[in-house]
């Protein structure tokens, strides 16, 4: 073999390795852009998700709020706590125990001020959930009431 030949040999080799090497990185920067895409979506699904949450979370505070120091004329000259009416025993103690409490003075309820990961915990979700669900049952079965407590519009 002349010098030529093996010159060429060597050159198509590295030739060969070059443009294998190429093809890898480009597959490997596809890979990583793809990742790089998932995480970005998954960030902006997140933060979509906070803001949906946050908006549910003050929402039932507001209720809560309203719900809590609340008194409802049940017959004649006696009246109820709107609590016991409005929320079922074992939901106030969920509440007590991950949204807030109800102040021994005044009786009006104190939201726990809630982390951001907290407010994306499905139990804390769930709990939200059904808070706001037993306040719609509570504006349907009982709008008068509701009306009393200001959950719903005067008529």
């Amino acid at each position: 073999m002349n010098f030529v030949t093996v010159l060429a040999v060597i050159g198509g080799t590295a030739g060969l390795a070059g443009g294998t090497a190429s093809i890898a990185n480009a597959l490997y920067l596809r890979k990583q852009t793809r990742l790089l895409q998932d995480q970005i979506n998954s960030l902006r699904s997140k933060d979509a998700s906070y803001a949906e949450w946050t908006l549910r979370w003050e929402k039932a505070v507001e209720a809560l709020g309203k719900i809590y120091p609340g008194v409802i004329p049940t017959t004649i000259g006696t009246s109820s706590s709107a609590l016991g009416i409005a929320l079922s025993q074992q939901l106030r103690q969920r509440i007590g125990h991950h949204l807030g409490k109800r102040v021994f003075f005044t009786q009006k309820f104190q939201p726990r001020q809630l982390s951001r990961d907290e407010l994306l915990n499905p139990a804390i979700q769930d709990l939200i959930r059904d808070v706001l669900e037993a306040v719609e049952k509570f504006k349907r079965e009982h709008p008068d009431w509701a009306r009393g407590l200001k959950l719903l519009p005067p008529t």
